[in-house]
């Protein structure tokens, strides 16, 4: 086949590639066999087909032919033939020229959007790393924020504080995510390896293991006892109305006893230092007023009621009638309805009803 005439080469090919088809069918024909292998049971074990290395070899010859036709250029071939037999070099020149124009302005668009890309980038990288940095501080924000609220017990401040860590811990979370991987696209722009992945955490702005909802209901608990603290010290009260010596008595250990409790929990709470001197400060004012209340009605402690045996131990000191009226019409009746008694009461009564 000859390489120097286009028009001829095309007739040639075109030719050669029926008579090649015929032959090529002939032969395709002649090797494949149809109906049952004669050679093995119509029914059994299955066996290679025989025709696959010849199915396989027709394949590869095919995908030549198709290759050879798409890399095959007409107007290529053309620019020859004029140069060659017209003696016309312009055709091929400008077919050649525009060739390389075309080259050209693809690498300089490709070179374009490479640069405008790498700008985008790097403008992408810029704000992203000030977004990073303003999350960062969010975080912290809300983490300070939290401590302050639970170091003075606020609760609503702590759940206020919660949500605002999540909220921040998911967009910090986004745009480290984010940043990660614009980092490594600025890496592979820039030819360089990505390596091991970039540590963008601080260890400032984790968690740490804090449980929100155990530190919650501790706060919770606090401030529960707050409210107790305030009621117990609006009840340890010294008024002018006696009340039975037992029940002082009671008070005074169940008072005490409540502020020891009070100051455990204080002490074992997750509150600041300041806020737990605060309240032991008004536990210790809440203790001194209970000892206050135990005292003797005449020392300013908590007056109680006399039982018979009170009064008969005052009367038993009296021993004349002008001192058992000094103590008055009510008490003497009130110690003869005790029950106490002595040798001059009657008389001592008697007076002092005249005298009320």
């Amino acid at each position: 086949m000859s390489a120097t005439n286009f028009i001829d080469n095309i007739l040639e090919d075109t030719g050669d590639y029926a008579v090649y088809g015929k032959a090529l069918g002939d032969k395709m024909r002649a090797g494949v066999q149809y109906g049952p292998d004669p050679r093995r049971p119509l029914y059994g074990e299955m066996t290679e087909n025989p025709n696959k290395a010849r199915i396989a070899e027709i394949d590869r010859e095919l995908a030549e032919l198709r290759a050879k036709l798409k890399s095959d250029d007409v107007e290529e071939a053309m620019g020859r033939y004029k140069f060659l037999y017209d003696n016309d070099p312009s055709v091929l020149a400008n077919y050649r020229q525009q060739k390389r124009t075309e080259k050209m302005n693809a690498d300089m668009r490709n070179a374009t959007e490479a640069a405008t890309r790498d700008s985008n980038l790097q403008t992408a990288w810029k704000q992203h790393a000030i977004d990073l940095e303003v999350a960062r501080y969010d975080l912290a924000a809300a983490h300070n924020a939290y401590d302050e609220a639970k170091g003075s017990g606020n609760t609503d401040a702590m759940k206020r504080a919660i949500t605002d860590i999540k909220r921040a811990q998911a967009k910090y979370d986004r745009v480290s995510r984010e940043t990660e991987t614009l980092r490594g696209k600025m890496m592979t722009s820039l030819g360089i390896s990505l390596g091991d992945k970039q540590q963008l955490d601080d260890g400032m702005l984790e968690a740490n293991g804090v449980d929100y909802d155990t530190e919650l209901a501790d706060a919770e608990a606090i401030k529960k006892l707050d409210g107790s603290l305030d009621l117990l010290d609006k009840q340890i009260l010294v008024d002018n109305v006696n009340v039975d010596k037992k029940t002082k008595i009671a008070n005074v250990n169940k008072w005490l006893a409540d502020i020891e409790k009070a100051k455990a929990d204080v002490n074992s709470s997750n509150l600041s230092t300041d806020a737990k001197n605060a309240r032991m400060s008004k536990l210790s004012d809440m203790e001194a007023k209970v000892r206050a209340y135990a005292k003797p009605k005449p020392k300013g402690g908590q007056g109680t009621t006399m039982t018979k045996a009170d009064y008969q131990k005052v009367l038993d000191g009296l021993m004349t009638k002008s001192q058992l009226i000094s103590k008055g019409y009510k008490w003497l009746k009130a110690a003869k309805d005790a029950g106490a008694t002595h040798q001059l009461l009657d008389a001592a009564i008697a007076v002092a009803a005249g005298n009320k």
